[in-house]
């Protein structure tokens, strides 16, 4: 980043003048979910968002804090939080900086110019004001700014000359005059509104739009922002608003695979430490959030706009049948939601459904199967003039299988799946093999290699692409060091499954290698990646997080893993369970079915690290498995978002890995069930039934289960 001075001597001068706009509005980090119901009195401490007992910030199932303050007594509530509200804004003697040369045209409203300030508080926090123009133009219509404490408080301002008031002369820059560090601009802090001024401000209700992980709504992925500069919040972010104002909706836990494309996974980015951060449960109370935010950022090449998407990153033109992409679409329009939860006894025995199939590329070898029950055995058969002929038969354990096969598809091959649980079968229905045009027409976008950075030391990486490709990683020739056993001293090449591959090197990257990626399907090869280069390992690395496992789970979820490190788990007092590379997502699931120890029992206790290079973490210590009992089961129920009336799947917010879902109807009746965060259902829901979900660790091979008690109910909106 060039220096204040530099920076705004070079940029275009322009004075600020009277505004008659409403909120600028910044594209986001965070992009939309669906709606949480209202806060429930059952709900235990350890499970809220925030990580602390926060009941009374949540109203109507949205975060917030409610106060009736303006002037200068919202100045010093705010402070008096944490939040660190500058006495000069945009005062380059004052800790501002300037970076409107970085602040990209697809993250604002069309037919603006924005300027975007900084403030990097020393305590941490920060500000950021953006002052917006027309184009051609000198006078600015708005400036706005959001300051957020580093435990998530965020408030909102106004300034008063800028929204229609009559005192613009003070804040007029002479025509020509240089704006420099010598001559900082700057206005008093007393000249913003906030608070309840600005219900009555043409700025609007900031939080319609400003919600999420990240409430400034500044793309991550935009140079302009560095959440080095001003991080995700320690906690979920709180408005501090006025009661008319809307909250901060609960963040979407898991929002991963869908009914259309079960491989398509947004927590490679949005989760709690990934580099997007979580996405807000949103419905109809944010159509700013829904229509400035979201849509755009999901709008294809071809779409209304014509901006290319920003999510996912680096994909290319949004394929129609991306399932998250309809489903974020469709929770704008719903209502928002009221689950409670119920004591519920479920039937002795499991119904069983058929698995989901998505339809594979030409191509490619891998079928891939999601919703089955953990220990069924799942069949794959190929569909031909006569009767199905079997391929293979597994029992997978984790949430989604890829059968490989021994050819290569063709465009109209046909398959089915079936699975077996309890002496029930059930069979999927015929999927036909598709071209991969029939979703990239313009042909395969290029890859990603994602998340950076790639660090020294590592020795994995992942690389995103469209599901099945074959993927070749090769370093550019002004760093290729051949021999040695170095990172791809050679092409390598591997087949994917999923639409993101762990790919392992050789031997540990160096410092300054310069690795790219490309994809292939059927003779069409795309565009190498960007080029990721290997940086310095942190000096420091953080604990891992070992999200306690309830007795009876066999998937274990591991956070805070560091880009590339070496990740170990030991059951105390002295078992070893794995000690590997880590997958490049930051977080993991990890399968015990198969491991020494086994599906968790009473009394296991955990201890957990991390190291890369010389350097290790913090060892997390004597995490210890929940017991199956009374106690737990009161609570014992998955996060669900409310679904609408045609919907034939229940979208699942937060769930223990590995649990079995099962959604019943009004009678006890099961629509269906499943693993992951998308049940489908054997029937479309009617508006006004309710339906009763519920989560359960299904006996398995060393394991006794765990069964609920209660369950979540929900009415079809």
């Amino acid at each position: 980043m060039s220096s204040p001075a530099t920076s705004r001597q070079s940029s275009s001068l322009r004075r600020y003048g009277r505004s008659g706009v409403v909120l600028s509005l910044w594209i986001a980090a965070g992009l939309a979910g669906c709606f949480q119901g209202p806060p429930r009195e059952d709900r235990p401490a350890e499970r809220d968002p925030l990580g602390v007992n926060a009941s009374p910030m949540l109203v109507d199932g949205e975060y917030k804090l409610e106060r009736n303050l303006g002037g200068e007594d919202y100045v010093v509530e705010c402070r008096s939080l944490g939040v660190p509200v500058p006495d000069r804004v945009m005062d380059l003697d004052n800790g501002w900086t300037f970076n409107s040369n970085h602040v990209q045209e697809p993250f604002v409203l069309q037919g603006l110019s924005p300027e975007l300030w900084l403030f990097m508080a020393p305590g941490g926090g920060g500000c950021m004001a953006l002052p917006r123009m027309p184009e051609l133009s000198l006078a600015a219509e708005s400036l706005n700014m959001i300051c957020m404490a580093p435990t998530g408080e965020t408030c909102f301002f106004a300034h008063e000359d800028l929204q229609g008031n009559q005192k613009n002369e003070s804040v007029l820059i002479p025509p020509g005059q240089s704006l420099g560090p010598n001559d900082p601009m700057g206005f008093e802090i007393g000249d913003f509104v906030g608070g309840t001024d600005l219900e009555t401000s043409p700025a609007g209700p900031c939080t319609d739009c400003h919600i999420g992980a990240n409430p400034f709504i500044i793309h991550p992925g935009d140079v302009g922002f560095d959440t080095e500069l001003i991080p995700f919040p320690t906690k979920w972010p709180v408005p501090v608003v006025p009661p008319s104002f809307p909250g901060n909706p609960p963040p979407i836990e898991q929002l991963g695979p869908t009914v259309a494309d079960p491989t398509e996974d947004c927590n490679t980015c949005h989760s709690a430490h990934g580099s997007a951060g979580r996405l807000p449960l949103v419905s109809d109370r944010h159509p700013g959030f829904c229509n400035f935010v979201l849509e755009p950022a999901l709008t294809d090449e071809n779409g209304t706009n014509g901006t290319p998407p920003t999510m996912p990153p680096g994909a290319g033109p949004t394929p129609v049948s991306n399932g998250q992409t309809q489903w974020l679409r469709k929770a704008c329009e719903a209502a928002p939601g009221q689950g409670h939860i119920v004591r519920y006894e479920l039937p002795p025995s499991i119904d069983v459904f058929p698995p989901q199939v998505i339809a594979p590329y030409a191509c490619t070898q891998h079928v891939t199967v999601s919703g089955f029950i953990p220990g069924a055995s799942v069949s794959l058969y190929r569909v031909g003039s006569a009767l199905p002929g079997h391929i293979e038969t597994v029992t997978p354990y984790g949430e989604t299988y890829a059968f490989e096969l021994d050819d290569k598809l063709n465009v109209g091959d046909q398959f089915m799946v079936a699975q077996t649980y309890g002496g029930q079968t059930a069979a999927s229905g015929v999927v036909t093999t598709i071209s991969h045009l029939d979703h990239y027409e313009q042909g395969l976008p290029a890859p990603t290699i994602a998340p950076a950075p790639l660090y020294e030391c590592a020795t994995h990486m992942a690389v995103r692409h469209a599901r099945g490709a074959t993927i070749e990683v090769t370093k550019t020739e002004a760093t290729s060091k051949l021999g040695g056993g170095k990172a791809w001293s050679e092409a390598r090449t591997r087949a994917g499954t999923h639409s993101w591959m762990d790919m392992g090197a050789e031997g540990p990257f160096d410092v300054g290698d310069d690795l790219v990626a490309t994809q292939t399907i059927c003779d069409d090869v795309s565009d190498p990646s960007e080029v990721a280069v290997v940086e310095p390992a942190p000096n420091t690395i953080p604990p891992v997080e070992l999200v306690p496992p309830m007795v009876g789970q066999h998937l274990l979820t591991l956070k805070a893993i560091v880009q590339g490190a070496r990740v170990w788990l030991d059951e105390l007092p002295a078992l070893s369970v794995f000690d590997a590379p880590s997958i490049a997502f930051r977080r993991m699931k990890y399968d015990l079915t198969h491991s020494p120890l086994g599906p968790i029992s009473a009394g296991d206790q955990f201890m957990v690290g991390q190291q890369l290079c010389q350097v290790s973490s913090q060892p997390a210590h004597g995490v210890s498995a929940i017991a199956c009992d009374s106690a737990a089961l009161e609570s014992f129920v998955p996060e669900v978002v409310t679904p609408r009336a045609g919907d034939d799947f229940i979208m699942v917010q937060e769930a223990r890995p590995g649990a079995l879902i099962r959604v019943f109807a009004a009678g006890g009746v099961e629509l269906g069930n499943g693993t992951g965060a998308v049940i489908q259902l054997s029937r479309a829901l009617t508006v006004g039934e309710s339906v009763a979900v519920t989560q359960q660790f299904v006996p398995m091979s060393g394991s006794t289960g765990c069964t609920p008690n209660r369950a979540i109910v929900v009415v079809v909106q």
